[in-house]
This record gives structure tokens, sequence and C-alpha cells, in this order.
């Protein structure tokens, strides 16, 4: 079975169209940028995502279906470590953070948030990482 190739065409992906390949467009996007400042946005985005799954998961008042909703992929997300386009031990790892200790500070910060040592600061930091 031939592998299929997506290809860009009026921003969205279809298979097996005449026109220049996706691939070929991303590297024509990051040719001018270094792995350096590749590598720095990748950390970066690792450090939203962990800070953004903190903040959902720590979420208390949900008033709208799609808090619920980002609240549950947040706990799936750190529950099964091994699901999504950048994974959590993905993010661990890239950040050079303990997966294993990470995964259960995070569940307790969203049990007791006073007596846990995530604080405000350390989300602001990762929520800041990237500026």
């Amino acid at each position: 079975m031939a592998s299929q190739t997506l290809t860009k065409q009026s921003g969205t992906c279809s298979e097996n169209e005449n026109v220049e390949p996706l691939e070929q467009l991303i590297d024509g996007l990051l040719e001018p940028i270094t792995s350096s400042e590749i590598a720095g946005a990748y950390c970066a985005i690792c450090g939203q995502l962990l800070a953004q799954t903190i903040v959902s998961i720590r979420r208390r008042k949900i008033q709208r279906k799609d808090e619920y909703r980002e609240k549950k992929r947040a706990r799936r997300w750190l529950a099964e470590r091994n699901i999504g386009v950048i994974t959590f031990d993905e993010v661990c790892l890239t950040l050079g953070i303990d997966g294993d200790r990470t995964q259960k500070a995070i569940i307790k910060y969203a049990e007791d948030p006073a007596n846990n040592p995530i604080s405000r600061a350390v989300i602001g930091v990762l929520s800041n990482a990237d500026q």
C-alpha cells in the first residue's frame, strides 16, 4: 500500500492533490530559522502546555462546557502520559523534569493548592517562558 502525502490547499489538507506538498511548505517557512531557535520555541511550547494543563486541572468553578472538556482532556493527557501531538512524557523530557514527580505534584496541586510546591509564581514562569 502506497503512503499518502498530505498537501496544503487553501488552508486545508487533502490527499492526492496536485499542489505543493505540505512538507515543502513547512521546510520553506523554517529554513531561515536556526535549530537553536526552533529548540527554544519548542521548549516554550512545552512550558505553555504544562502550565495550561495545571491551570485546567486546578479550575474549580466550571461554568461552560468547553471548560469541562478542557479539564477532562488535561486530566487524560496527564494520566495517560503518552497521548497527543506533544505528550506529557515528551514535555517532561524536553524541560528536564521528572515525569513521575511532576505528575504527582500536579495532581496534588489540583486537590490542595495551598499546601503544594506548585505556586502561582511557577505557573507564571511557565506561562511566560516564550517571552
